[in-house]
């Protein structure tokens, strides 16, 4: 294994003889990006992180934004075509981009494949590039099979402008092995095939044995077992400019024990003994979750800040406690997204506010939940049936929190300003 440390999370290698003969003459590594939404997600992060830990062990890091790719879209791991993203959407994602790569890794060189595409007409790559790669050898890989399979009777297709993405990412390995001393693209295990023809383009046209290779490493998959995307439902996106990242705090504190050891070889820098050393701490007490809390620390100071950890660490105490008086406005700001909000009108009570979530289905249902105390109301039960109007239990004159049993928290908002 020539990178012990990622064992844990490597899905497969080229070829380990030639990344070891990279490794020993100093070479480049590179991970793509496409700009097609307006922040990286969870699954992007942990892609910089092994490109930050690799590059450690003396090999220099590029990260390639694909601003020409990305107008394409990349048909790995999707089953229907993507929405096209325009020029104008493509710059501005990629200034909040720049901005991570900044803070995670500013030694590394941030190049964009425009500079190295625009030379070409359609007509010239084709000629050029398009000769050394045969449908039949694109028709196999998992990414096109999965799009051309049948499903429900239906055959679920590519276009050809998706299909010609895997031509324009190998050029890319291509152009950096020729001119940026580049013999290893790392990728999430969905990227085998985009890496494989890269190396292959790069075989045909130097008519040798090339000292290419590609590391693809394990997916971070959500709940439903999907892996994080751009699109979809469970996406967690990385604003580095948000001051108070509760969401990303609540996913990291919500986690199942064991998950624990795969979160933190993923996204962390831990050794296998600290990892193993924390996991012990933690199950000394899992209760008090410390596990998640290290974890969500380790990220905090890579993609935020130890204080940016405290402060979400205060909400939740807060909220734990039901101590919502003492919330700021910046704090339920930051919360807000987490929770089922409804806007209501201030001259409502009580029990015509419940009537307006879903699971509650009348007034007389509403009364009962009260009654039995099923029902708190910023942290405290109300009893009495006929409850009090909306104004005499407002926080900040304008909030509400409502908690249904144990798990479902409701945020109501007598305005519909942006906070």
């Amino acid at each position: 294994m020539s990178f012990p440390f990622l064992k844990k999370i490597i899905n497969n290698i080229t070829n380990e003889k030639k990344l070891l003969q990279t490794i020993a003459s100093k070479k480049s590594v590179y991970c793509g990006f496409d700009p097609t939404a307006p922040f990286i997600h969870l699954g992007n992060y942990i892609q910089l992180l092994n490109l930050k830990k690799i590059s450690k062990r003396g090999l220099k890091p590029i990260i390639v934004i694909g601003d020409a790719t990305g107008q394409i879209g990349d048909p790995s791991g999707k089953s229907e075509e993507r929405n096209l993203v325009d020029k104008e959407t493509i710059i501005k994602n990629t200034k909040n981009i720049k901005q991570i790569i900044n803070k995670l890794l500013p030694e590394a060189d941030v190049l964009f494949n425009t500079s190295w595409t625009k030379q070409y007409s359609f007509l010239e790559f084709s000629r050029k590039f398009g000769k050394y790669i045969s449908i039949s050898y694109m028709l196999e890989k998992e990414q096109i099979k999965t799009r051309l399979s049948i499903d429900n009777g239906k055959n679920k297709g590519i276009s050809f402008t998706e299909f010609s993405y895997m031509l324009l990412q190998a050029h890319d390995f291509y152009y950096l092995y020729r001119n940026h001393n580049c013999s290893v693209q790392i990728g999430g295990s969905d990227q085998w095939g985009n890496i494989t023809a890269g190396i292959e383009l790069i075989r045909k046209i130097e008519k040798n044995e090339p000292d290419a290779c590609g590391i693809t490493f394990n997916l971070l998959t959500k709940e439903d077992g999907t892996k994080f995307g751009k699109t979809g439902k469970g996406t967690l996106f990385i604003d580095i400019n948000e001051k108070i990242p509760f969401r990303m705090y609540q996913y990291f504190i919500n986690q199942k024990d064991s998950n624990l050891e795969t979160l933190f070889s993923f996204l962390t820098e831990y050794s296998e003994d600290n990892i193993d050393k924390a996991i012990e701490k933690h199950l000394e007490e899992p209760w008090k979750r410390k596990g998640q809390k290290e974890l969500c620390r380790e990220v905090f100071k890579n993609l935020f800040s130890e204080k940016q950890f405290l402060l979400c660490e205060e909400i939740s105490n807060k909220l734990f406690k039901n101590n919502f008086e003492s919330l700021s406005i910046k704090d339920i700001q930051a919360i807000r997204e987490t929770l089922n909000v409804i806007t209501i009108k201030p001259d409502c009570n009580l029990v015509d506010a419940l009537t307006t979530i879903s699971t509650i289905k009348s007034k007389t249902e509403a009364r009962r939940l009260l009654s039995a105390g099923a029902i708190k109301v910023n942290g405290k039960k109300i009893l009495e049936t006929e409850a009090p109007p909306i104004t005499k239990t407002l926080l900040k004159e304008r909030f509400l929190f409502v908690q249904k049993g144990k798990k479902d928290v409701f945020l109501f908002d007598v305005s519909e300003k942006n906070i």
